[in-house]
């Protein structure tokens, strides 16, 4: 709990045997000049958010360039975000999503409507998650069998999204949505990297 036992005497007719004397009867009965107290090292009521370690953390700029998003995994695992603009600077670290495996991948729609992020998780597939004006979405599984982090891009116009990371048997697979269509299935586009 942090506490650490203090004995304070100052005389008095009790008696003294132990680290901290010896005590019979009730609170009233204890003389004035013999007591205990404890201090109390920084009582917190939750523990602050486990900042990302720098190595696993993925930058990106609002296409406007009014503000940049830092995204990172935690030592925990969890994802956190952390925003600058010009107005306000850097915001504190917070928590968007828990359980990545990988670094994170995110860019921008080019309008700067959304920001898309992908990870991959602990069960191998790559997940992903977004931003708009309404809030983080909850994750949405791309499905797949990766081992490495994935790369996000979106094409100029916005119309396509594109996924793109190593599988277990080293080629590089990709995946892509588009608006009429969705996401399309994983497919090796490459040997062994």
């Amino acid at each position: 709990f942090g506490s650490t036992p203090m004995r304070h005497y100052n005389g008095g007719n009790g008696s003294t045997e132990g680290p901290l004397g010896t005590f019979s009867g009730n609170i009233a009965s204890w003389p004035a000049s013999h007591y205990t107290a404890y201090r109390y090292k920084k009582i917190v009521d939750a523990a602050p958010p486990v900042p990302p370690e720098p190595s696993d953390s993925t930058v990106t700029w609002r296409p406007d360039g009014s503000s940049m998003y830092v995204l990172g995994r935690s030592t925990t695992g969890d994802l956190y975000e952390k925003h600058w603009t010009r107005d306000t600077g850097y915001s504190g670290w917070n928590k968007i999503g828990d359980a990545i495996a990988s670094v994170p991948s995110a860019e921008w729609t080019p309008d700067g409507s959304a920001l898309y992020i992908t990870a991959r998780r602990s069960d191998g597939a790559i997940w992903e998650m977004h931003w708009t004006s309404a809030g983080y979405s909850g994750w949405t599984s791309l499905g797949g069998v990766l081992t490495d982090s994935p790369s996000l891009t979106w094409s100029p116009d916005g119309t396509q999204m594109y996924v793109l990371a190593r599988g277990t048997n080293g080629n590089l697979y990709e995946k892509h949505w588009t608006r009429s269509g969705g996401y399309s299935a994983w497919y090796s586009i490459g040997d062994a990297i």
